[in-house]
């Protein structure tokens, strides 16, 4: 696995360019061009764009119906998630066999219990819709981490977009280990032994270490 250096890379055709904060700088006034080339033994080539927000990445050049048999882009794309903590994978609609193959290449997959809605035969996917027909409703539409209810949080969740609507039905992400650096020192000392409580009594630090 090769790393060009970003003056040799090329702009992506048709996509445009994403800039990335240089955080050294006062990122209100100062951007820069961070975009990565993932030359892969088998010959492929997987880019790399950081998000302008400051966290995050747009994955382009990865086939996720066949990342089972590519052990350079399951590397990759495991060093690339811890680094950037979202990864955005532009790409075609996959079966639920090809989505929890490539979900597991991140690790276990939690199951869900039969419900309207949901895609027989596969417990691993947790569907969420607009219609009860089609999947859950009413789904996060708060801002939350996904299974902090459970004893053992969830570390990890992967969305595989089916259909968006026109407008709206956007998710958000934040990255909290940002926010959490952005805070002065005495709010930091003020909640650092907080703990939050859910309705099923499950306790966890407001801080996780």
């Amino acid at each position: 696995m090769n790393h060009m250096p970003d003056a040799d890379v090329p702009p992506l055709p048709d996509e445009g360019q994403d800039k990335g904060v240089d955080c050294n700088r006062d990122p209100r006034t100062t951007l820069r061009l961070d975009l990565r080339l993932v030359i892969l033994t088998k010959g492929s080539t997987m880019n790399i764009i950081p998000m302008s927000a400051g966290f995050g990445a747009r994955i382009h050049n990865v086939d996720l119906a066949r990342l089972g048999d590519d052990r350079d882009a399951q590397q990759t794309l495991q060093a690339a998630l811890l680094e950037y903590g979202l990864l955005v994978i532009p790409g075609p609609v996959l079966e639920p066999q090809a989505q929890i193959a490539a979900s597991e290449v991140f690790g276990a997959l939690e199951e869900f219990p039969p419900a309207p809605g949901q895609i027989p035969g596969y417990p691993q996917i947790f569907r969420v819709a607009s219609r009860a027909t089609e999947g859950y409703t009413g789904v996060g539409r708060y801002w939350h981490s996904d299974g902090s209810f459970r004893t053992v949080p969830t570390p990890m969740s992967l969305w595989h977009m089916e259909a968006r609507p026109d407008v709206g039905g956007d998710t958000l992400f934040t990255d909290l280990q940002q926010a959490w650096r952005s805070l002065p020192e005495e709010m930091k000392a003020q909640i650092k032994g907080l703990q939050t409580t859910h309705r099923n009594h499950v306790v966890h630090p407001l801080v996780m270490p």
